[in-house]
């Protein structure tokens, strides 16, 4: 009995826990309130709108404040990296006319259909809207083109079909970014595409060619990784040893030109007169 009861208090105080970590509206918007500071004013944005949330008329909602928006497919068979399906979702990318705050997008229209945090999204649209079909993602469930729907006047034509061959170029060049410093980590790569707004990179980065970039950023990881267990090998440690006497013959031979007795050799390099000979008397 106490036993059970023990159980019972587990639960209802995992209960009491997770009702704790849930945020009110309220919270939330504090949050957005801190972020909006953070990021700025953007034109374009993007949210996620889940169907068991969402209220039954969240489209004419987002239709009421007059905003060019896209609708995605609904992403219903999206997994995890542990094989379980994701919820079903709608990946939704808004075209303000002029730039907005995070919290305007929240206050207009994420909060009013039940969505997380707005998403900003930087530079060029198009990388999102290829991303509403997982164009650039083969690795992904491939959903159909025609379950686009445009809301208002936009063009998906020229972002769904544009032209593969500057795409081609901005991927050399970010290969080419790669190997010239020696990247190890996909974050680096982000990180200065932000800071330096590359902003076409960061569209071929996380909405094309994603696999490629990060196979040649690990294959830079595992070759410094490489490099590193064979300098702490044994050949590597006798490699290093033997360099150094080298260099250390090389300074003894200068000295000594220099005019330096073999004793003073020995006393500036902490070594037995004899060696100072040896070294002297080799080739």
């Amino acid at each position: 009995m106490a036993e059970n009861k023990k159980k019972n208090g587990n639960k209802i105080k995992k209960q009491v826990d997770k009702k704790k970590k849930h945020k009110t509206k309220e919270e939330l918007r504090e949050e957005v309130v801190k972020l909006s500071k953070k990021l700025g004013r953007v034109r374009n944005w993007t949210i996620i709108v889940y169907p068991e949330s969402a209220p039954k008329n969240w489209r004419d909602i987002i239709d009421s404040t007059h905003v060019t928006w896209v609708e995605g497919p609904i992403h219903d068979k999206d997994v995890n990296p542990d094989g379980t399906t994701k919820p079903a979702h709608w990946h939704v990318v808004l075209i303000f006319d002029g730039n907005k705050t995070m919290l305007q997008v929240w206050d207009s229209i994420a909060t009013k259909v039940n969505s997380p945090f707005p998403q900003a999204i930087e530079g060029n649209v198009g990388g999102m809207i290829r991303y509403l079909i997982h164009l650039d993602n083969p690795e992904k469930h491939q959903y159909k083109e025609e379950d686009i729907k445009v809301h208002g006047a936009f063009d998906v034509q020229k972002y769904l079909h544009g032209n593969s061959a500057d795409k081609r170029k901005v991927l050399i060049e970010i290969l080419k970014f790669i190997d010239d410093n020696e990247l190890k980590y996909f974050h680096q790569l982000q990180h200065y595409c932000i800071y330096y707004e590359k902003y076409d990179w960061l569209d071929v980065i996380n909405y094309s060619n994603t696999m490629s970039i990060k196979a040649t950023i690990q294959s830079q990881w595992q070759k410094a990784r490489d490099e590193k267990l064979a300098d702490n090998s044994e050949e590597g440690q006798l490699a290093r040893t033997v360099e150094a006497k080298k260099e250390l013959k090389q300074r003894v031979k200068a000295l000594a030109d220099k005019g330096e007795t073999q004793s003073e050799i020995a006393d500036k390099f902490n070594i037995s007169t004899r060696t100072v000979r040896r070294y002297l008397n080799s080739k």
